[in-house]
């Protein structure tokens, strides 16, 4: 084994590894159980015995702790970058690997519910807590759910109802953030093709992490309570941004309606996409640099698109079932 890999392993053996590296570490062990559900006992440790030599040839690869899903099935390539980042040797493994069974001898299995483009769904959870997920979404229910503790992954957009439980907090896993809260109300974006993820809080109080990338990148902490919302943006260097938002905008699609504030007429093609689940293309993207905000309640759209082109000017066609968006305004017209 390379010798750096040596003296960070001997820090975690030793116990004198820092705060930050076991907290990756047992992050790892948590997300493990995600990736070996479907692989049998004499594989894992078929891929256990080979980690000493795959270690060395991705330890100067770029790592990501978490990428920006979460495969239901185990597969190789994602288990040895997560080992190649947090360094762990066989001994480490096969800790894993006994402890694993010895707690959890039947497989780890989850529930995946999704939506479609213009579906929403209502989720009762087995502590009574609600999610409402909106369209074209992701909720993974591990079915170990409460049981230890209250956790479930999201990809696109969801609002939460949790119910108050003091003993077991409710974790909510995005791409780059984790959301904790002991029970509250609020609204969590995090749709894959967006800039931003988004969090707002209607009630109560949440904690929300980010999740590094890499072994030196620091973890950001932020919490929020009623009507404040946060932006996390994840490009070079993570960064949060908190607001002072009217937090029932931000979960108003629950009834129907179509909220775009400060939204650009990019945002507004691709959240009309999702609602409607037509494909909804723009025409010379990057011309427009006008932001709107405008509110529809259950609309058909036809008539949204209307009152787009009556306020805006823009103008749009219909050809088999697929729109075009054509904008033609300056960038220094601000409508609204």
């Amino acid at each position: 084994m390379d010798e750096r890999i040596k003296k960070l392993f001997k820090k975690y053996q030793e116990g004198t590894a820092t705060d930050r590296e076991r907290e990756i570490i047992e992050e790892w062990f948590l997300l493990q159980e995600h990736f070996q559900q479907d692989l049998s006992k004499k594989d894992k440790i078929r891929v256990f015995m080979d980690l000493d030599t795959r270690i060395r040839y991705f330890f100067k690869e770029e790592i990501h702790l978490l990428g920006k899903n979460h495969p239901r099935k185990f597969s190789i390539k994602y288990l040895i970058p997560y080992a190649a980042i947090l360094l762990i040797g066989l001994s480490a493994c096969f800790f894993f690997l006994n402890r694993n069974y010895q707690k959890n001898p039947s497989k780890i299995h989850f529930k995946k519910i999704t939506t479609a483009y213009g579906v929403r769904k209502q989720i009762i959870l087995q502590d009574s807590s609600i999610v409402y997920l909106n369209v074209g979404s992701e909720l993974i229910i591990p079915d170990n759910f409460g049981k230890q503790e209250r956790k479930v992954q999201l990809s696109g957009e969801a609002y939460f109802e949790i119910k108050k439980n003091p003993l077991k907090k409710f974790i909510i896993s995005t791409a780059h953030l984790n959301t904790t809260v002991l029970g509250t109300s609020f609204n969590v974006k995090s749709y894959q093709e967006d800039v931003n993820e988004q969090i707002t809080v209607s009630e109560g109080k949440v904690q929300i992490s980010s999740i590094p990338r890499t072994i030196s990148e620091k973890t950001v902490t932020a919490q929020l309570t009623q009507n404040e919302q946060l932006l996390f943006t994840n490009k070079s260097k993570p960064t949060f941004k908190v607001m002072q938002v009217n937090a029932s905008r931000s979960g108003s699609w629950r009834y129907d309606q179509i909220e775009f504030e400060n939204a650009s007429i990019q945002e507004i093609s691709l959240i009309l996409e999702r609602w409607y689940g037509i494909p909804v293309r723009l025409k010379d993207p990057t011309k427009n640099c006008r932001k709107y905000t405008l509110s529809f309640n259950n609309e058909p759209l036809n008539r949204v698109l209307n009152v787009l082109k009556e306020l805006s000017g823009i103008n749009y066609t219909i050809n088999k079932n697929k729109i075009t968006i054509i904008d033609s305004k300056s960038c220094k017209i601000n409508s609204k």
